[in-house]
């Protein structure tokens, strides 16, 4: 596989096609984006472009402006969306927090999408739990439940559920009883 030439120039239509190429392909955070375009950028000056980096810097700025009033790049709805997803999922708060931390989501988002999970007045952690242990098979979903019971605490521990809700999931004596906890709560 051969290596790309550089590009002539860093103009704006160079800067405005990576981007869009990038969008296309992904769904990124702000933060990620302009780390991942400034990087595109370096790779182009190393490769021997010649340009200035900060005036460079400064046209992606206004381009990230231009993307973010089109509503390409929204970070309050990519953030609100991937926490409902990975609540769907099954994903436990803690970890939600890690992995949109990992893709570069402003915290303070996050917690605001767990927050509207909230205050709809339902136990997300049990939902989380309870939708991670229908998919893992533990619990009511287990074949030998007595016998794995420390296992499956174990990967709900890791999974980021507290000791309380895991004994919850653990301890339902049948699926049917684990989704009207969820209900009620």
């Amino acid at each position: 596989m051969g290596r790309r030439r550089p590009p002539k120039k860093l103009d704006d239509a160079w800067l405005q096609r990576q981007a869009l190429d990038y969008l296309r392909r992904f769904t990124p955070t702000t933060a990620r984006f302009r780390r991942v375009m400034l990087r595109k950028v370096d790779r182009a000056i190393d490769a021997g472009t010649e340009a200035d980096r900060e005036d460079v810097a400064e046209r992606l700025e206004r381009l990230l402006e231009r993307l973010c009033e089109a509503g390409y790049l929204d970070d309050v709805r990519l953030v609100a969306a991937r926490v409902e997803q990975l609540h769907r999922q099954g994903t436990s708060g803690p970890m939600i927090r890690a992995r949109l931390a990992q893709q570069e989501a402003p915290q303070a988002l996050v917690e605001r999408a767990l927050d509207a999970l909230r205050e709809e007045g339902r136990d997300v952690e049990l939902e989380a739990a309870v939708a991670y242990a229908r998919r893992r098979r533990l619990g009511p979903w287990s074949r030998d439940r007595e016998a794995r019971r420390e296992r499956e605490l174990g990967s709900l521990a890791r999974a980021g559920f507290g000791y309380a809700v895991a004994l919850k999931v653990l301890d339902a004596d049948s699926a049917e009883e684990l989704e009207e906890l969820v209900d009620r709560a």
